[in-house]
């Protein structure tokens, strides 16, 4: 037997006064940990007032074992879990799985991803997954990287409910994980393993707090993440009901614990178009009205709920707020084209141009990645 099938049955049977989270990583040490992630959060919390200002003075070993991560030389599996820089096979279960399913099935792919990384990166890698697939309304200010977002579900629910997720399934299932499905009509998301003893959804809905992961969730606490008053499902639904939508469904069984938000409508798998059009709009120096064909080019796209809306250049011309030569719009659409926003079928005056799905997505990657790298310089 396994030492580690020798820990998961001592914690099933109640024979230690621990819990999975507190066992020692005996693979890993300091080194295995994101240094850097720890300064930042440390900083953050220090500023929310949830840690002292000695903090900042503190190294590494100090600050862990202040958070009960680390004794005697040894770091826990719960440091692991939130700062790790690399999972072995001991921490296969630190996994997010993320999709984006055609209709209201999982029988056909538009995107899909693993994340297997620490609690924070698949935090925020789940959070940029949904701001890529969930569509918003916007009203985009031309030439401008702002925008008021108006989302099908409010992301500061769907962020709580992604840290509920994260925080308090079992790890000590090695083979499970935590997944984020988007539908046609609805986002779904799931973790493994079931309530604890005497935790009912009724008693949770309520406000009943009693963490899986008491560690963990005592770190995140500390982080400024959550709060220790089990408001965290109390907020998901409110925040639903502030905009006017559906009280998400809580299910929970013996095999995982789901939150399912409804969206108002089907919605079509275009993307985040608008956030999209103001990025281009901002970085690629476009003039207005370039910016503006590209709007009716989107608008043409999302209104046919199809991945791609085809207009002539005449159906162009005709929407454009101030009418142009039609040689000007056509010098418009090539520099779009060579940018390559939009793509055309056809020739000449047969010619119809759309918005390029695949160039979308390669845009959002390279935003994502851009992040990624900002994120990385404010840390350090």
């Amino acid at each position: 037997m396994t030492t580690q099938r020798q820990d998961h049955l001592a914690i099933k049977r109640n024979q230690l006064n621990i819990s999975w989270e507190r066992l020692f990583a005996t693979k890993y040490s300091i080194s295995d940990l994101d240094e850097d992630l720890i300064i930042s959060l440390v900083h953050k919390a220090v500023e929310a007032k949830r840690m002292p200002g000695a903090a900042l003075r503190q190294k590494i070993p100090q600050l862990l074992e202040s958070l009960h991560l680390y004794e005697d030389g040894k770091i826990r599996n719960a440091a692991v879990i939130l700062f790790g820089k690399r999972m072995t096979a001991d921490f296969l279960q630190c996994q997010l799985k993320l999709a984006r399913f055609k209709g209201t099935t999982r029988h056909e792919f538009l995107d899909n991803d693993v994340v297997s990384s620490n609690f924070f990166d698949m935090l925020e890698k789940g959070g940029l997954f949904v701001k890529r697939h969930l569509p918003v309304g916007a009203k985009v200010i031309p030439g401008q990287f702002e925008r008021e977002e108006s989302p099908l579900i409010p992301f500061n629910a769907i962020r709580e409910a992604l840290i509920n997720a994260l925080c308090h399934r079992d790890y000590s299932i090695y083979g499970g994980s935590v997944g984020l499905a988007i539908y046609d009509d609805r986002m779904e998301l799931s973790n493994d393993g079931s309530l604890p003893p005497n935790v009912t959804l009724e008693k949770i809905k309520a406000g009943f707090s009693k963490p899986r992961n008491p560690l963990i969730a005592d770190v995140l606490h500390r982080f400024n993440i959550i709060e220790r008053w089990g408001r965290g499902i109390q907020d998901i639904i409110q925040s639903c009901k502030d905009v006017g939508g559906a009280e998400p469904q809580f299910t929970a069984d013996e095999v995982e614990f789901k939150v399912v938000f409804e969206f108002p409508g089907f919605m079509a798998p275009p993307y985040l178009t608008h956030y999209i059009y103001g990025y281009i709009s901002a970085t690629k120096g476009l003039t207005a009205r370039q910016s503006e064909i590209l709007l009716i080019l989107l608008n043409k796209k999302v209104k046919n709920s199809a991945l791609t809306g085809e207009l002539t250049i005449n159906e162009i011309l005709g929407q454009l707020k101030s009418p142009v030569p039609i040689r000007t719009l056509r010098y418009d659409l090539t520099k779009l084209r060579e940018l390559g926003a939009i793509s055309s079928s056809g020739r000449a005056q047969a010619a119809k141009w759309f918005f390029n799905i695949e160039w979308e997505a390669e845009t959002l990657r390279s935003l994502e990645l851009e992040l990624e790298m900002k994120r990385q310089s404010k840390a350090k």
